[in-house]
């Protein structure tokens, strides 16, 4: 995982000790293995489905960030909450 990725990762779901962002483990090329799991990202914008209340939250902006393509702005994150404050246990629920 990226550094800017992580280290939002980490703060968000208050666990220091995250490696990855699950990705998908479903579908074909186009999804499996570079998005993020809706088992554990619900509906942020990077997760494989297209749904109608998808959120571009901090895991994509930082995503985009650690491309070295883009800069961000953290006032333009969308509100996301799925597993924040959670602990390192919210994996283990949110398996795929």
């Amino acid at each position: 995982m990226t550094p800017n990725l992580l280290k939002f990762a980490r703060n968000f779901y208050n666990c220091p000790t995250i490696e990855y962002i699950p990705l998908e483990n479903e579908g074909g090329g186009g999804s499996m293995g570079s998005h993020f799991e809706r088992a554990a990202l619900f509906n942020e914008i990077m997760t494989a489905s297209d749904i109608k209340d998808a959120v571009f939250s901090g895991f994509t902006f930082n995503l985009l960030k650690d491309s070295g393509w883009y800069e961000i702005d953290e006032r333009h994150f969308e509100n996301f909450f799925a597993g924040q404050n959670m602990g390192c246990d919210w994996f283990k629920y949110c398996k795929s």
